[in-house]
């Protein structure tokens, strides 16, 4: 490839492409070098600024990162990708009302749709801070949207959200349907991730469950610790599905009833 960068594209082009090319192998060193050359050849490219902003935080040098965000915006204002990854980072950093901002501008798509994964960092956001309702909020309007699209995700987190203010109904409600959406096929970090978000949603039910059922007893009495078997604990721990050991020393919660507390 030594020779590629004296191409039709043009040099710029060329490093900037092989650039793109280590990000996506997950070698960032080597595409901050390229994607700097890049951009020090043409500062016009805002693909190369935003991929140069990936590494940077991926790296993590955040503050960085963030410049190069800007740089792609300055370029390019209504890059939503750029905005999307400006957000994160910003949320990553504690920079929570600049973050908002960023994902605010990121939630529309320029076709019109809806960005689901705006409205799942801003809900997460919240979530981090403490502010459970809020997080709803947001997860409220992005489910509203009726798309497939980080269905399981926005479930989920909707779940945990309401089991940790003790709305254990709701939360079972949620868990329920994400593990009862279509599970992702392909292959891939997303994928994984999707997956792992409705085996949780089977320990983290069972765990609401468990807890309200036990409400009335005394503190004393109650130790969850001590009352979930080994092998739920460990398939929790791992994230993994349940196994056929789990179920032979593992009784399932029974569902709490739709009407009256929680």
């Amino acid at each position: 490839m030594p020779g590629a960068a004296e191409g039709m594209g043009g040099k710029a082009d060329c490093y900037a492409e092989r650039g793109m090319l280590y990000q996506k192998l997950r070698d960032y060193r080597r595409a901050v070098k390229e994607l700097q050359k890049a951009t020090e050849l043409d500062s016009s490219n805002p693909q190369a600024w935003n991929y140069l902003g990936m590494c940077r935080v991926s790296m993590g040098d955040i503050r960085e990162g963030c410049r190069a965000y800007e740089k792609a915006l300055e370029l390019v204002p209504n890059m939503k990708e750029a905005w999307l990854n400006l957000g994160q980072a910003l949320k990553e950093a504690g920079r929570v009302k600049e973050a908002e901002r960023a994902l605010t501008q990121a939630m529309t798509n320029p076709d019109g749709s809806p960005c689901l994964a705006a409205y799942r960092l801003l809900a997460t956001m919240r979530q981090g801070q403490g502010k459970q309702t809020d997080a709803i909020k947001v997860l409220d309007k992005a489910l509203s949207y009726k798309r497939e699209e980080q269905k399981i995700e926005l479930l989920y987190l909707r779940a945990i959200c309401y089991h940790a203010l003790g709305y254990a109904r709701k939360a079972q409600a949620d868990y329920d349907a994400c593990m009862n959406c279509q599970p992702r096929m392909d292959e891939g970090p997303v994928a994984e991730e999707s997956r792992m978000f409705q085996f949780l949603s089977f320990y983290q039910r069972e765990i609401a469950l468990f807890v309200a059922h036990n409400l009335d007893k005394r503190a004393v009495d109650f130790c969850l610790d001590t009352e979930l078997s080994p092998a739920f604990k460990e398939c929790w721990c791992k994230k993994g599905p349940p196994t056929q050991e789990l179920f032979a020393t593992y009784r399932v919660q029974p569902a709490l009833a739709n009407e009256g507390r929680g």
